[in-house]
């Protein structure tokens, strides 16, 4: 009976442990993506801090990105 138990024990830590896939993931597959992405026009300006005289931290929103 205790080796039954062990068994289970073992046979259920190995099902347990499989990888999970990502299934919405966003594909960047051409330059117009790219350049959507890094534009900031295209970006819902939340905070902006100035940090020093030539350094501006800007955090925004677009789509899935931050």
């Amino acid at each position: 009976m205790k080796s039954l138990f062990l068994f289970l024990i073992a046979l259920l830590s190995i099902f347990s442990c499989q990888k999970k896939e990502l299934n919405n993931v966003y594909e960047i597959s051409d330059n117009k993506s790219l350049e959507e992405l890094f534009s900031l026009k295209n970006y819902k300006t939340q905070r902006k801090q100035k940090i020093n005289d030539s350094i501006l931290h800007i955090s925004g929103t677009n789509g899935a990105f931050f």
